[in-house]
């Protein structure tokens, strides 16, 4: 452990007007990912899927960066003939209030699809290796234009870790999957627009304040239920046949129809066409 990451929490945590905000918290090291600060994600995204008052996820980093991959210091030990301490089982990491998800769903990052709330990845710099899969597994991602994106799995001689070519081929596509894995190359946030990497990308100078107004607006207008049985449709419908999608979906719907939250909303919306009548 760094003297700074024994002086300052890896992870800061904030919830304001429904918003839950983890930064990560390493600016010095561009928030390179160890397991420490992988496990604080856990347990933060964990309070805030407990937590009645968090409507709305936001994952960013502090300073210049989102992510920057692996740990300097762990991989230079690697380089030196230290052990490779890599775990190499899926680690099946409990989630406060999960949805029902497949296996699959539950290894190092893939087990944020689990959280039953929205998670917006606010991207303000590099997000690579690890970070990019922490960004690609967040439900939706917002950039800087300037962001970069890349893996260097081929560059190294590895495989593509964290499942990302099967998440990059569904995505975006197959062929936009082969580009960036098989190349390694660097990728912008404004390209990462065009391909369907990410959502859509704000100006750096209100970058945040444009994250949050969306993320905001999501708060005000949606109900959490709602948004936790469509989270679920969503990735249970990755690995699913369409036959299986519906046979799923009728016994939700009854039930989204004789809730208290359609009857009113329902309500409302009526009595407001009429007022406009």
């Amino acid at each position: 452990m760094s003297n700074e990451e024994s002086v300052n929490p890896l992870v800061l945590r904030t919830v304001e007007n429904g918003i839950g905000t983890i930064t990560l918290n390493r600016p010095r090291e561009s928030n390179a990912m160890t397991q420490q600060l992988w496990e604080e994600i856990l347990q933060t995204l964990n309070e805030f899927a407990a937590n009645d008052s968090v409507r709305v996820i936001v994952i960013t980093g502090a300073g210049k960066a989102f992510c920057a991959g692996a740990d300097i210091a762990r991989l230079k030990k690697w380089a030196a003939g230290g052990e490779i301490d890599l775990p190499m089982t899926k680690p099946s990491p409990k989630v406060s209030n999960g949805l029902d998800l497949p296996s699959g769903f539950d290894d190092r990052f893939s087990y944020i699809t689990q959280v039953p709330k929205p998670i917006i990845a606010a991207i303000n710099g590099p997000a690579v290796g690890s970070g990019f899969a922490l960004a690609m597994y967040s439900d939706i991602r917002f950039a800087t234009p300037g962001a970069k994106f890349s893996v260097a799995f081929a560059r190294l001689g590895l495989i593509g870790e964290m499942a990302l070519p099967w998440l990059l081929s569904r995505v975006a596509a197959p062929h936009v999957a082969a580009d960036m894995l098989f190349s390694s190359r660097i990728v912008s946030g404004e390209e990462a627009a065009q391909l369907g990497l990410i959502n859509r990308t704000f100006p750096e100078a209100d970058f945040l304040p444009s994250v949050y107004a969306y993320a905001k607006a999501m708060v005000e207008i949606t109900t959490p239920w709602s948004l936790a049985k469509m989270k679920q449709q969503l990735y249970r419908g990755l690995v699913q046949s369409l036959d299986e999608a519906v046979n799923e979906y009728y016994p939700l719907m009854d039930e989204s129809l004789h809730r208290e939250d359609f009857i009113v909303r329902l309500k409302a919306m009526l009595s407001s066409i009429g007022a406009n009548k």
